[in-house]
């Protein structure tokens, strides 16, 4: 969830470096941090840091991203696919691609 104090301190930022959000910019913003946040980031600390570093922009990092492994592999006999069976999936690629046996 986005804290709504961090995110108006980013706002008041941006102005104090003359570089202020348009209403349409602010949504924008919002709609990148509601992204960020399904993706695995922890979107305050990423305010957080851009306000420090004074950045104009929120950028996700990239160790912390965690992609959705669920949606690597499909097994079209399941009618489910868990983050096992991609995880087994990726396994079995591995080893075919070492020259090993499935």
């Amino acid at each position: 969830m986005i804290d709504e104090e961090l995110f108006q301190d980013f706002m008041q930022h941006r102005k104090e470096i003359k570089k202020p959000l348009t209403a349409v910019a602010q949504k924008r913003m919002r709609m990148r941090l509601e992204r960020f946040l399904q993706e695995g980031q922890d979107v305050n600390a990423l305010l957080e840091k851009s306000i420090l570093n004074g950045w104009q922009d929120v950028w996700p990092d990239k160790g912390e991203a965690k992609p959705a492994a669920h949606k690597l592999y499909v097994d079209s006999s399941a009618t489910t696919t868990t983050p096992e069976v991609a995880r087994l999936a990726v396994r079995d690629s591995m080893q075919l691609l070492r020259g090993g046996k499935k």
